[in-house]
């Protein structure tokens, strides 16, 4: 279970960027002017994974911790090094903000506060309200929330999502078991951490439109990792049932 949100506890607010240059400065702007929220002291750091286009100097040039990772690892690989370097500082919450400006700072209050009895907190843009996706878009993660759903016993309308916070006992455990995979740092993510006996719950959040560039991945390479995620959640699963002994639990 979750631990109990106190007054004077840390946050830190993890914020990955690939080639994010033109993106970030309005993004940390908002948490340059927010050194605390509701008796949490909040810290950023981007992890700038593997850019090319001076993502790192704008950062560091705006007085953010900056860790950088010599090559392009995926999201996953870029929040374990979030969840490592909080793990190792003493933090008692992770938030994983988009460096795009679409996750905006007074959401995090809430993300934070649902933490009194939960390990996980997902923020889904679909319980917020309406929001237009494509058909394709749609269906890979109303497929995805099934796969979740039969996982976990748990329903997630955006398991995708990746504003979403951890508390102590996922940071913990995500700092040495986050998957690297594209979805695998949000969909496989959740499935793991349901085995390993983390409390999950998702909750309203609202979500900007995107300030500067364009996704990663295009529409048929999302597919082949919707598929692969798939993949790798039906596979374990079945190892799941027929090792009943490998369950790990994660320490109070």
């Amino acid at each position: 279970m979750g631990e109990s949100t106190e007054s004077g506890r840390k946050a830190l607010v993890v914020i990955p960027a690939l080639n994010e240059a033109k993106a970030l400065p309005s993004t940390l702007q908002q948490f340059m002017n927010s050194p605390s929220i509701d008796g949490w002291s909040i810290s950023a750091v981007v992890i700038d994974d593997g850019s090319t286009d001076g993502t790192s100097d704008v950062a560091r040039s705006a007085g953010i911790l900056c860790l950088r990772h010599p090559v392009n690892c995926g999201v996953g690989a870029a929040m374990r090094t979030g969840f490592k370097y909080a793990l190792a500082n003493g933090y008692d919450a992770v938030v994983q903000v988009d460096a795009d400006g679409q996750h905006p700072i007074n959401e995090i209050s809430n993300l934070i506060s649902n933490l009194e009895d939960s390990d996980v907190v997902v923020g889904s843009r679909f319980l917020a309200g309406p929001w237009e996706a494509s058909f394709i878009r749609r269906m890979a993660m109303r497929f995805l929330g099934f796969l979740v759903k039969i996982s976990t016993g748990k329903k997630f309308t955006d398991p995708t999502s990746g504003f979403r916070v951890a508390g102590p006992r996922a940071i913990k455990f995500f700092a040495v078991n986050y998957p690297s995979e594209y979805l695998g740092d949000t969909v496989e993510s959740l499935v793991l951490a349901h085995r390993h006996g983390l409390k999950m719950k998702e909750i309203p959040a609202s979500l900007e439109v995107r300030q500067h560039g364009a996704a990663s991945h295009t529409p048929a390479r999302a597919g082949l990792h919707v598929f692969r995620a798939a993949g790798m959640i039906i596979l374990t699963a079945g190892v799941w049932r027929t090792n009943p002994q490998s369950k790990e639990t994660v320490d109070n």
